[in-house]
């Protein structure tokens, strides 16, 4: 069996980093890449990256041990910026319903989406603290029941700067206000 080495390529598109992702998928390799990502981003003084990881093979993150991903996020909080925004398009053999990457990379303060859409991703990735409608930051509440775009329900915990955190089963997500639908 042919395994391609794991590569990459870089562009800088409206003030974003996208990063291509290609080959079979080698968690020393992953981790020079996140090195990498960091430098790049640092250098063009970015805080958002959208990550390609469709032609990476070998990667189902449901397959990988949790001590894989936690690895990997340990990574990631080191060595990119702090607060960087991060959006990862996979395939939906490579990722499942509920991504243990987007839930610990937000928890740790690097607000990330995963997902198989990519106009999802651009959206999200496009919501800046600029741009952040006051109306609809005012209109939350401690206590309010909102829900996400993908119909997922939350409880507010609070709200700090421009940003919702809000509490499921145990979890704490980030949001900013316009993901995020009161529930009357």
């Amino acid at each position: 069996m042919n395994m391609k080495k794991i590569d990459t390529i870089y562009e800088i598109r409206d003030n974003y980093l996208f990063l291509k992702v290609r080959g079979y998928f080698d968690v020393t390799r992953s981790k020079k890449i996140i090195y990498e990502t960091g430098e790049e981003l640092r250098t063009h003084n970015l805080n958002k990256i959208f990550c390609d990881f469709t032609e990476v093979t070998g990667f189902r993150e449901k397959e990988k041990s949790v001590i894989e991903i936690y690895d990997l996020s340990s990574v990631i909080l080191h060595f990119l910026p702090k607060g960087t925004r991060i959006f990862v398009l996979g395939t939906k053999e490579q990722i499942g319903k509920e991504s243990f990457l987007e839930v610990s990379m937000t928890n740790s303060g690097f607000p990330t989406k995963v997902t198989t859409n990519p106009e999802e991703g651009l959206k999200w990735l496009s919501m800046s603290k600029e741009i952040v409608n006051k109306e609809n930051k005012e209109k939350f509440s401690t206590g309010n029941k909102v829900k996400d775009g993908q119909g997922k329900t939350f409880i507010i915990h609070n709200q700090l700067g421009n940003e919702v955190t809000v509490e499921n089963e145990g979890c704490l997500y980030h949001y900013y206000p316009e993901e995020l639908t009161k529930i009357e």
